[in-house]
């Protein structure tokens, strides 16, 4: 059980991790646009390599304590996995171009 709780414990602070990334990133673009006259675009500003492989390493440590938990409750193991999957699916996503203000 000690597993399968680490691991939602790393996917759900992974989680609130890349989502503030993003909302920073959305702050500092937002901030670029209103002094650059709205002359730049934002759908060309790209998310740093490092935060992505920062993600992607959270979101395996999370499955690995998700598999190594599973052969002792599976249920919790389970949501462990998913979670660590979808931080895995969000860390390569765009989030801050929906936090951008139109």
């Amino acid at each position: 059980m000690k597993h399968a709780l680490l691991s939602i414990i790393v996917a759900v602070l992974g989680m609130v991790w890349v989502v503030h990334i993003n909302y920073q990133i959305a702050a500092v673009v937002t901030e670029a646009l209103q002094a650059a006259d709205q002359s730049m675009n934002p759908s060309l500003v790209s998310f740093p390599k490092v935060y992505k492989m920062s993600g992607l390493v959270i979101g395996l440590i999370g499955i690995f304590f998700g598999v190594k938990g599973f052969f002792k409750t599976k249920p919790l193991s389970i949501v462990g996995i998913v979670l660590s999957l979808l931080l895995i699916v969000l860390t390569f996503i765009p989030i801050f171009s929906y936090l951008l203000a139109d």
